[in-house]
Formats: structure tokens, C-alpha cells, sequence
């Protein structure tokens, strides 16, 4: 019993090729469109977002916000900087501009998480991630901070 694959307008097989010594065929890494020369776009993931929640701040507010452009975003972020103390709170706001405490999850301990942290500074920074829905804001907010200075900063992934 033989088998035809379809053909695309190059004579070859729809999603397989042929080897090259052209006796057999093979699933390519990388699927054709119809042309047989131009790769399938799947809608791969977008590149990760720099983001800045605090720079280099030595007063207490909110930062810069984040909110994610298109889609549900990851954000990891560190917490660092000169200061002797500080508070920082972890805060999410929908639509209405309303910011909430939210949890935001250790990643070098996973027994910690919460709303706040006091840790954090240059000698030993500490590592954050949250979720960030689509259509809300997430922000690092200095509560407290005294003998220098804070950073919140890291990366989103939109996926």
C-alpha cells in the first residue's frame, strides 16, 4: 500500500520533507507554510520587558508601576540597594487605580512570601516574583527607608 503527502507549491510535502538522498521523509524542526519556504509563525513568546519599580530611591512612595501591555505578565524582580533599612510593600491595582497588598513569592526561599519584605540590600539582594493579570498594575512601594537608598528592578515575561 502506498501513501501520497500533499504537495506544496514546490513539489514537496505538506509538513514533512524528503531526506536528502530522497528516499524517505522526515518531520522538520521547523514547519512551512504553504509556499514550502516560509516558517509557520506559532506566536512564540515575546521577548522579556525590563522593568524599574524603584530607582536608586531614598524616599518612601509607590515608584513606577507596572503593567503588563498585552497578556497576563510574570514579573521577577530584585530587591537591593545602599540603605540600612527599609519596608518595602507589594501592591496590585485593577482597572479602578486602587492599590492592595498582594504576594509576592521568595525565589531562594520558597517558605517565604507576602505582602512586605525588609530584606534586600547590595550585600544580599532578595529575589521576587508575582503575578501581573492583564488590565491591572503591580508596584514595589517603599514604606520605610533609612541610610541609603533602594532598587526594585527586574524582568516581566508576557505569556
Amino acid at each position: 500500500m502506498t501513501f501520497t503527502f500533499p504537495e506544496d507549491t514546490k513539489k514537496r510535502a505538506g509538513a514533512v520533507r524528503l531526506t536528502p538522498d530522497g528516499q524517505e521523509y522526515y518531520v522538520p524542526t521547523v514547519l512551512f507554510m504553504p509556499d514550502g519556504e516560509t516558517p509557520v509563525d506559532f506566536g512564540g513568546a515575546q521577548p522579556p520587558v525590563d522593568v524599574v519599580l524603584q530607582d536608586n530611591s531614598d524616599q518612601i512612595g509607590g515608584g513606577t508601576s507596572y503593567a503588563p501591555s498585552d497578556g497576563n505578565a510574570v514579573l521577577t524582580f530584585s530587591v537591593r540597594g545602599t540603605s540600612t533599612a527599609r519596608e518595602i510593600n507589594f501592591e496590585t491595582a485593577d482597572a479602578s487605580g486602587v492599590y492592595m497588598a498582594c504576594t509576592a513569592y521568595s525565589l531562594t526561599n520558597p517558605t517565604i512570601f507576602g505582602p512586605t519584605t525588609t530584606d534586600g540590600d547590595d550585600t544580599a539582594p532578595t529575589f521576587w516574583q508575582v503575578q501581573v493579570p492583564a488590565g491591572w498594575s503591580f508596584r514595589a512601594s517603599i514604606s520605610a527607608v533609612s541610610g541609603g537608598n533602594v532598587t526594585a528592578e527586574g524582568k516581566a515575561v508576557i505569556g
